[in-house]
Formats: C-alpha cells, sequence, structure tokens
C-alpha cells in the first residue's frame, strides 16, 4: 500500500499519543511508591485498570468506528 512517509509518521505519532500519555502517567505513579502500602493508593489501582481496559476500549472504538463508516 502506498502511503507517504510523512503521512505515516504523523498518523503513527497521533495513534501512539494516548498510549504514551497513560504510560507516563502509571510511571509518574509508580515513581511516588515509597511503601507497601502506596501501591493500594486509589490512582495507582486505577492507572492499572485503565491500563488494562485501554487495549478494549480501543479495540471497540476501531470497531464502531468502521461499522459507521461502512454502513453509509
Amino acid at each position: 500500500m502506498p502511503i507517504k512517509t510523512w503521512t505515516f509518521y504523523w498518523v503513527s505519532q497521533l495513534g501512539m499519543l494516548p498510549a504514551t500519555a497513560l504510560y507516563v502517567f502509571a510511571g509518574t505513579q509508580l515513581s511516588e511508591i515509597k511503601s507497601l502500602s502506596d501501591i493500594m493508593s486509589l490512582k495507582v489501582i486505577l492507572t492499572f485498570i485503565f491500563i488494562g481496559l485501554f487495549p478494549i476500549l480501543i479495540k471497540k472504538l476501531i470497531r464502531l468506528t468502521k461499522s459507521k463508516l461502512y454502513a453509509k
């Protein structure tokens, strides 16, 4: 499939941006852990839950978008 290098680059960067931001946030939360009890903080737990759900949410969003595009 022919695609311009610049187009491939910016679309790739745009597609990777949400996950990159999520992983940076998770790393920031992990760096703040000072004891075992800090692992059970709401921020850390929610971050890991969202990391687990993120691929599922993106997959459903893509499926929904494709179905709406091809329904026309």
